[in-house]
């Protein structure tokens, strides 16, 4: 009817009018390349204190080169990742994402493309926001994956450095988001590269804008990786992790996530089974004791029963045998082995006799194996039927 041509020819008006808009500063930004808007990042203040998007620029090309490097990616690969991490944040000075903000990224990428740039640099541009909320795609290429890790840990760092934190009712800059974006980076890539890894590279490059000594690095390295811990157990929620897993893989030193979301489906797999029973049995066996013991060393020289022979033969075996497996699975099967040595170990050894020396020696021995249990779980976290 005629109301809704009217209300339909208005709207066409409208959108002819910022179509237009669109193509104008379109046109206007690609009379330069976007290496040129780069300049004007010195005029915009990314957050005070932190100064402006120059040198948050300045500090993402310093992390993303950081990253690549500790993955020893390709040199190739990695200059063209810094060169994404260096223009990543032009386009936001150009007239079409300040008219159109929704398109930061999508603009830098075509402008990019525009000015001969290197197509896995403009991939990278744009491929630095994603993912954008939680489910989101992650980025699809390794340049778009660096400089999107360095943009978030840079920001987190920053953040945390000045004072800015969620709290239980307000997240106003993102910070949840940040971190779980690159958690699912992190985990859903592969990357071998481990949390403390990032906020070390983060707080490092903070420090030509920020005075960091050696205690508020600590401190702020803690607290930042409490922070993505935190993230991470939301993470292997989502995967369906059971919470108990979930506080044994954490409860204990892990490098990747990968790594620790690989040990956590092998102790979810093996969980109501006799190999895991075993495995756990020994393991509080040992664990209550050890904690009384003053360090590691263990003096063969101080044996006295066979049955502490056979346990250390055993648990030199079964660490030697460690280092040549990565697989979870086949780790739990070689911790299983140490049950029958402990057993016999308890059955014929008395640990807290009044002699100093060989009461040392046998914690010693025992704070030992718990570190070699320790290198897939903390077992006494688990909840078993």
């Amino acid at each position: 009817n005629r109301f809704h041509n009217n209300i339909r020819k208005v709207y066409a008006k409208v959108l002819q009018a910022r179509l237009a808009d669109g193509r104008f500063f379109f046109n206007e930004d690609r009379k330069v390349p976007l290496e040129t808007y780069t300049e004007k990042l010195k005029n915009v203040i990314f957050l005070e204190s932190l100064g402006s998007l120059d040198q948050k620029r300045e500090r993402l090309v310093e992390i993303t080169g950081k990253l690549g490097e500790e993955l020893a990616l390709d040199a190739g690969l990695v200059d063209r990742a810094r060169r994404a991490a260096h223009l990543c944040k032009a386009d936001l000075v150009t007239s079409m994402v300040k008219e159109f903000p929704e398109l930061q990224g999508v603009m830098g990428r075509e402008y990019a493309r525009l000015s001969g740039e290197p197509e896995e640099v403009a991939l990278g541009i744009s491929e630095h926001y994603m993912p954008r909320f939680t489910g989101d795609v992650i980025p699809k290429t390794a340049e778009g994956a660096l400089v999107s890790l360095a943009d978030r840990f840079d920001t987190l760092a920053g953040c945390f450095a000045i004072g800015i934190q969620p709290t239980s009712s307000q997240d106003p800059y993102a910070l949840r988001r940040q971190a779980q974006g690159a958690v699912s980076i992190l985990l859903g890539m592969d990357l071998n590269l481990s949390p403390d890894t990032c906020i070390k590279i983060a707080i490092d490059s903070l420090r030509k804008t920020l005075e960091i000594d050696q205690a508020k690095e600590e401190k702020l390295h803690q607290i930042l990786r409490d922070f993505i811990i935190q993230r991470v157990r939301f993470a292997l929620q989502e995967k369906g992790v059971e919470y108990d897993v979930i506080e044994a893989v954490l409860a204990v030193p892990f490098e990747t996530l990968t790594e620790l979301f690989r040990k956590a489906s092998a102790l979810e797999e093996y969980l109501k089974g006799p190999l895991l029973d075993e495995v756990i049995i020994a393991y509080n066996r040992v664990a209550n004791l050890a904690e009384k013991a003053e360090g590691r060393y263990v003096d063969k020289s101080l044996f006295e029963d066979v049955a502490e022979k056979e346990l250390y033969r055993t648990l030199q075996a079964v660490e030697n045998s460690l280092k040549s497996i990565t697989e979870p699975e086949q780790r739990l099967e070689r911790l299983q082995v140490l049950k029958q040595p402990i057993d016999h170990f308890f059955d014929n050894v008395m640990v807290m006799v009044e002699d100093d020396q060989l009461r040392n020696n046998r914690l010693n021995m025992l704070a030992a194996l718990k570190a070699t249990f320790n290198r897939l779980a903390d077992f006494s976290k688990l909840q078993t039927p």
